[in-house]
């Protein structure tokens, strides 16, 4: 019986390690080819760094981007009243919390507690550095950062980098940031903005999509310091958190020099919210509104702006809304209305399906979440597309996500099933033309104690049809404790896509905080193993040492593409 279920493991595959299963839950992402290079930096770092939630200061709880501003209220009036909190199970009780919630956020926060009356809790100094390079083709790349995290204090980052198609090495951004005691914050630098539901200002992720239920809205958490190559404004951040009053300003100083500013309240049941942004040619000004009460709620932003062309003035309103429904644990609805015209200014935005770079669309969303499945839908009409007569003027998608989980003699199996669905819709000479496709996808997994194996299979069907498949087996020590650890993984794959319309973007499988996600396309075939060690507690540091290297070919138009990537990256962690 054992040799079969081990044959039966390595035959299927593990479930997503539950740092990344634990990032899609929080990021609204339904699998992680939707993520972004930024978003992993950011978990990446959350998780090798925990917030201490009990010692932090509420405008650095706002800072790190786990939190929602009535979240961060609930903490800290929860923290006042009753005391730290101690476990994943308390965290789960708080209002505006769930048990699957604070499951997702125990990869990113700590509770250490304060210290008893005339103590002083130690104050807790952390660099971290990492430091990688790699060779793809007779090219070579070069990447760095560095974080100092003063305690509760304060903290500074910094990252530098070249790529595979930059040459040049060069400073990718530079920040620091000062967390007072009353609550309030000073950030230089580089640094992140969301406010409201995106309408106005938004940095860093934004889906294209909506491919599950937690991405039909937005948790603005206001401005944050960022070490990621890719940073959304430079300038200076202020930010005081008065009371149940948040209130922030900020100047970037890039090419687009802007003004941001955001003022909101937060009540027993409500939040809301005002914000502005302007430069030297627009502006604009949003109001933004999330309210619950028992098992319903409703949230949403409304927005107007106005910007100067060479000719003529550009006005815009915008606005999405959406009501939610949670009757029971696992179990959510909610359903969506937008709109953002075409001369509305959104060059800061990032709302809900802001492919369209939040301009000539109108929409409706629904979603519903049942324990283990997921299913949204999502319709959006392009009036200005439809008015000349222009290719996806209309556009319907549906995303259906079933992942069961059940244990079996020390084993944990994970068949997942994916699919997706999407129509576009043009409208030429007298006819509607349409363009589906069909995407469906199945994962099998299995995991148990230190080994782990996965395998899938996705399939796409438009005009043509494609397919690909991969199987990965992996090593990791169990327990993060251990004073030395290993890990390893292998992992194969094929794939047979007629054209670029039946590409596949799958996800693979890189270094600490590294993005992959190729687009598979052809005729193909890869391989790529990665072996990472750690050892604790040499000279009061942490070292880390990751390898990783892949082969891959490819037939694109009848001609022939290799690939041969290696990289090679080293963390300390003092």
């Amino acid at each position: 019986m054992k040799l079969l279920l081990l044959f039966l493991a390595l035959a299927a595959g593990m479930p997503q390690d539950e740092y990344l299963s634990a990032a899609l839950k929080l990021s609204g992402a339904g699998t992680p080819e939707e993520l972004s290079e930024s978003e992993i930096e950011r978990y990446d770092a959350l998780s090798s760094n925990p917030l201490r939630i009990n010692l932090c200061p509420r405008s650095k709880l706002l800072a790190s981007g786990l939190f929602s501003t009535y979240q961060v209220a609930s903490l800290c009036d929860y923290i006042a009243s009753t005391g730290d909190i101690l476990s994943v199970t308390e965290l789960g009780t708080i209002n505006g919390f769930s048990p699957e919630l604070a499951e997702a956020l125990s990869h990113f926060v700590s509770f250490e507690s304060h210290a008893p009356p005339g103590m002083r809790h130690p104050s807790r100094t952390r660099q971290d550095l990492m430091l990688r390079t790699g060779a793809k083709d007779g090219l070579s790349a070069f990447a760095g950062k560095y974080h100092l995290d003063f305690g509760e204090k304060a903290e500074f980052y910094a990252s530098a980098r070249n790529t595979w198609s930059e040459a040049a090495f060069g400073l990718k951004s530079l920040s620091a940031c000062y967390y007072g005691k009353r609550g309030w914050s000073l950030a230089a630098g580089d640094f992140n903005a969301r406010l409201g539901q995106g309408l106005l200002v938004w940095s860093g992720f934004s889906m294209s999509g909506i491919p599950s239920v937690a991405a039909m809205r937005r948790s603005a958490t206001g401005f944050s310091p960022t070490g990621s190559f890719t940073p959304g404004f430079r300038g200076l951040a202020v930010t005081a958190t008065p009371g149940r009053w948040n209130l922030a300003a900020a100047f970037s100083a890039l090419d687009d020099k802007a003004l941001i500013a955001t003022a909101g309240y937060t009540g027993n049941s409500f939040n809301l919210g005002l914000n502005a942004v302007a430069t030297h040619d627009a502006h604009g000004l949003s109001a933004d509104w999330q309210f619950a009460t028992g098992s319903f709620g409703c949230f949403g932003e409304a927005a107007v702006s106005e910007k100067r062309g060479e000719s003529a003035i550009d006005r815009g309103g915008a606005v999405i809304a959406g009501l939610q429904w949670a009757p029971a644990y696992k179990t959510k609805f909610i359903v969506s209305a937008r709109y953002y015209p075409e001369g509305y200014f959104g060059d800061f935005a990032g709302a809900v399906r802001s492919g369209s770079k939040v301009s000539d669309e109108a929409g409706l969303s629904f979603g519903g979440l049942y324990r283990f499945i997921n299913l949204t839908f999502d319709s959006a009409v392009h009036p200005r597309k439809l008015q000349d007569g222009k290719k996806n003027s209309r556009s319907m998608k549906m995303v259906l996500d079933a992942s069961p989980e059940w244990k079996l003699h020390g084993w944990t199996f994970c068949p997942a099933l994916r699919w997706a669905d999407r129509v576009q819709l043009s409208y030429a000479g007298n006819e509607w033309l349409q363009d589906w496709r069909h995407d469906i996808r199945f994962d099998l997994g299995a995991s148990g104690g230190p080994f782990s194996a996965k395998v899938r299979l996705n399939a796409v069907h438009l005009e043509k049809s494609g397919w690909l498949g991969f199987a990965e087996l992996g090593y990791k020590t169990p327990g993060d404790s251990a004073a030395f650890a290993l890990s390893a993984f292998l992992r194969a794959e094929c794939y047979d896509t007629p054209d670029w319309d039946t590409r596949i973007y799958c996800y693979e499988r890189d270094v600490p905080g590294s993005f992959n996600v190729p687009a598979c396309y052809g005729q193909g075939y890869g391989v790529s193993a990665i072996v990472g060690l750690k050892k604790r507690r040499i000279a009061g540091a942490s070292h880390s040492l990751y390898l990783r290297a892949s082969l891959s070919d490819a037939m694109h138009g009848g001609s022939a593409v290799r690939h041969c990537e290696f990289k090679l990256q080293y963390q300390l962690r003092l």
